[in-house]
């Protein structure tokens, strides 16, 4: 009988040993969250890296591991074994001054690594964005025993929603400190200074909230995003402003006419007029500013400004519909500013559907890659053109201030032809301006 016994619980004992192996978070991969909208630049994960539910801490990371571990001190750091003021790059062998590498890679991203390529530890941007008051409400709280904030959306059309943020602490060498009240999780950002051995993160306690930075080699929790909505950017509605991609430039966010929207498509002109119209007729009629179209006259086409006489082939300000709305430094760009745009090396072009909060708008956004402004962008939306008194849709045609050198009833545009294009079309159509400004 005793065997019998002996033998039941032995059984008893492996299965119990083997359910909780199975249970063990180093033993089973952790479930994917959910997706928070909170109307802002990227959608928020529901629960930190390595848990399974809000209200869990989560596993720590130094800034750029990817594994938790028993111990968070400079010398054993993966990308420096030690913070050493006198060595090169303070000891960090990457992300440095040297390498110029400012945020994480996907490689070194665990977000990245436990969820898939959706997923990413959130930029500086991002997190300043999440502590931005107008935006979001922090609020101290308590959530089924565990202490930490509740950060809900102010932003319209997405009042109500949130997040959860535990107060999961941080872990110093081999010691965790702050759980139920200081709290730190990390961005994606290197510390924008000279010193590559801080990245930047959250700070919050009872009675704060806000972006700091801390050594590199600290464990951390984290809670990703995914999702970006380049259309929201840092802020929901960026307004008009000079967008700098690192080109020759800078670029309006808007089109020129509209209510500081990149949703909209603002107004139209004609080329070298300085206001809007209810037709937008050819050169026969005697409509547009510049002249009637004449096929006798060989130099000028019946051209009256802006022709081979005057040999003027770009804008004066004064006809400048971009200088005209919005002040001195705005322009019209020139056709070299638009092919430098459309340049693969400098910027990646991709037709998308923008959902923005009012509507969908299609177009294309342009992306720098220009390092040092990797990610900053501009939509142009497919506003169409008009020709007499109706807009023709779903074709993209943007002036320029250049003149067709050879052929002056023609101007240089931004076309499509398989992809976008500096072209050249007859001046008295009615197209959009986004404007341009020196940098």
């Amino acid at each position: 009988m005793k065997k019998i016994l002996s033998l039941f619980w032995a059984v008893c004992t492996l299965i119990l040993t083997f359910s909780c192996k199975k249970d063990d978070p180093k033993n089973k991969p952790f479930p994917e969250p959910e997706i928070v909208d909170l109307g802002l630049s990227v959608d928020w994960a529901s629960w930190n890296v390595g848990s399974r539910s809000e209200t869990d801490y989560g596993q720590y990371f130094a800034w750029g591991e990817t594994a938790s571990k028993e111990d968070y001190s400079w010398g054993i750091y993966h990308w420096g074994t030690f913070k050493d003021d006198s060595k090169p790059d303070y000891g960090m062998f990457k992300y440095t001054t040297s390498d110029n590498i400012k945020t994480l890679q996907p490689d070194d991203d665990v977000a990245t690594k436990l969820w898939g390529s959706n997923w990413r530890t959130p930029t500086t941007d991002e997190i300043i964005e999440l502590l931005d008051e107008t935006k979001c409400d922090w609020t101290w709280t308590t959530k089924n025993g565990v202490k930490g904030y509740t950060v809900t959306s102010k932003v319209a059309g997405y009042q109500g929603k949130n997040i959860f943020l535990p107060a999961a602490g941080f872990f110093d060498g081999t010691e965790c400190y702050g759980r139920g009240a200081t709290t730190y999780y990390w961005s994606s950002s290197l510390k924008d200074e000279g010193r590559p051995v801080y990245a930047d993160c959250i700070i919050f306690s009872t009675s704060y909230h806000y972006k700091t930075d801390i050594d590199r080699c600290r464990g951390i929790a984290i809670r990703a995003v995914t999702n970006p909505h380049p259309e929201r950017h840092v802020d929901v509605d960026r307004g008009f402003i000079a967008v700098d991609l690192g080109l020759s430039v800078k670029w309006a966010s808007c089109n020129i006419g509209t209510h500081m929207s990149e949703a909209e498509y603002g107004d139209y002109f004609a080329w070298g007029e300085t206001y809007t119209k209810s037709w937008y007729e050819s050169f026969y009629s005697g409509d547009y500013k510049w002249g009637v179209y004449n096929s006798s006259d060989n130099i000028n086409c019946g051209m009256t400004k802006y022709n081979q006489s005057d040999g003027i082939l770009v804008l004066e300000a004064e006809d400048d519909a971009a200088t005209k709305y919005l002040g001195s430094e705005w322009r019209t760009p020139t056709a070299q500013e638009f092919r430098e745009l459309l340049d693969n090396s400098k910027c990646e072009c991709n037709y998308t559907t923008m959902k923005f909060p009012t509507k969908e708008v299609n177009g294309y956004i342009v992306t720098s890659k220009v390092k040092g402004y990797e990610g900053e962008y501009i939509f142009l939306p497919i506003a169409g053109y008009f020709y007499k008194d109706k807009i023709n849709g779903d074709i993209t045609r943007y002036w320029t201030s250049s003149l067709r050198e050879n052929r002056v009833i023609n101007a240089y545009c931004l076309s499509y032809d398989g992809g976008l294009i500096v072209g050249w079309t007859n001046r008295h159509y009615g197209f959009p301006i986004r404007a341009v400004t020196k940098k």
